[in-house]
């Protein structure tokens, strides 16, 4: 006769080992971001960003970004783009890169004409601004920055439109949404895959 015996055990003093990365697809009720739909923690610069009740994150007039600890500095960060800002001519929403605190951190966003640019924010100043000639962020756009080392790629619905070397904050391990003070774009979801 065989005997089964259960392995399965829950010992709460073993460490837990955090794993990289995020998602979040912002499908929570109106309020604060909170935490991720895998547990990470929401932060930010300046004012908290807000879920809308249609299930999207946004920037509002809060300005800033909101980031959350992949635990790495290289991967591919994803956002799906619900709602173009329509702050008029101040459009500058995007995706926030290696933050490394309130001064220090790179975003790619449209700039004031709406032309994708990536910047670098150094000492609380622009430190760089690359455009990246006729991509825009649109409602639907699939925006993805591809963080290796000192490399970033970046594409849009899947399309390689630009390729950088950025040696600013290249061991910085959180990454998420950013918002100029009037740009109100709207987001479906993100994700950072190690």
């Amino acid at each position: 006769m065989d005997i089964v015996l259960n392995t399965t055990f829950n010992n709460p003093r073993l460490p837990v080992v955090p794993i990289a990365g995020f998602t979040d697809d912002f499908n929570r009720p109106a309020g604060p971001l909170g935490v991720t739909v895998d547990g990470k923690v929401w932060e930010y610069r300046d004012n908290p960003w807000q879920l809308t009740g249609d299930g999207a994150a946004t920037g509002l007039s809060s300005g800033g970004w909101a980031a959350v600890d992949a635990l790495t500095a290289d991967g591919i960060l994803t956002g799906v783009v619900a709602t173009k800002s329509t702050s008029g001519a101040d459009q500058r929403f995007g995706l926030a890169l290696r933050v490394v605190d309130r001064n220090n951190y790179l975003w790619l966003a449209n700039n004031t004409s709406g032309t994708l640019t990536l910047y670098a924010t150094v000492a609380g100043s622009t430190a760089s601004s690359t455009p990246i000639s006729g991509a825009t962020l649109a409602d639907g756009t699939v925006v993805a920055a591809e963080l290796d080392g000192t490399t970033v790629t970046v594409r849009l619905d899947g399309v390689t439109v630009h390729t950088q070397t950025v040696t600013h904050h290249a061991l910085a391990t959180r990454h998420g949404l950013y918002s100029h003070t009037s740009a109100d774009a709207k987001w479906d979801s993100i994700q950072f895959t190690p």
